[in-house]
């Protein structure tokens, strides 16, 4: 679960783009599943990934509701501080990203600590992401740190972008 936020027209293009050559790799798996062909249907599900990420590239943004969501380390909430911009459509206008941008930007992120994570922020998505949790270093806080301001960087610019083309976001929140 989570925070979807769509450029409705950009996100569109991308769909139409990519739809087919995505449901023309997933029926070539299936029938390399029905020949037994483990290696042929390895390929195509690789194939099936790349062009479900091309789909979802552009005019896409995701915000989880878990420990992973960069709203939250900024100390802000989809639900309370997001949804009451949003008009009767769940859109948010250029003049709401406006908002948000400036709320956005004008906050720190909360840093991810070492004693926090071995206490366990919600250890199952930490867990599920890999990190070893018994003997957290500090190369595993910096890259969580580094994913957050990365994370920040790609909402700003979803977020600009909407702003360039005078259009809102639709939010699926």
């Amino acid at each position: 679960m989570g925070a979807d936020l769509y450029i409705k027209d950009i996100y569109e293009t991308a769909q139409k783009k990519y739809r087919v050559k995505f449901e023309s790799a997933a029926r070539k798996r299936d029938e390399l599943d029905a020949a037994g062909d483990k290696a042929g249907s390895k390929k195509m599900q690789k194939a099936i990934e790349r062009y479900d990420a091309l789909m979802h590239k552009d005019g896409y943004f995701r915000d989880s509701y878990n420990n992973s969501s960069v709203l939250n380390r900024l100390g802000l909430s989809w639900w309370k501080d997001v949804t009451p911009k949003l008009d009767k459509g769940s859109n948010l206008d250029v003049g709401g990203c406006i908002w948000l941008i400036e709320q956005v930007k004008a906050r720190k992120i909360r840093k991810v600590t070492k004693a926090e994570m071995e206490r366990g922020i919600d250890i199952k998505d930490l867990k599920n992401a890999g990190w070893n949790m018994k003997n957290v270093n500090q190369r595993q806080v910096d890259s969580w740190n580094r994913y957050f301001v990365a994370k920040k960087k790609l909402l700003i610019t979803f977020l600009q972008r909407a702003v360039k083309a005078h259009t809102p976001v639709e939010c699926s929140l």
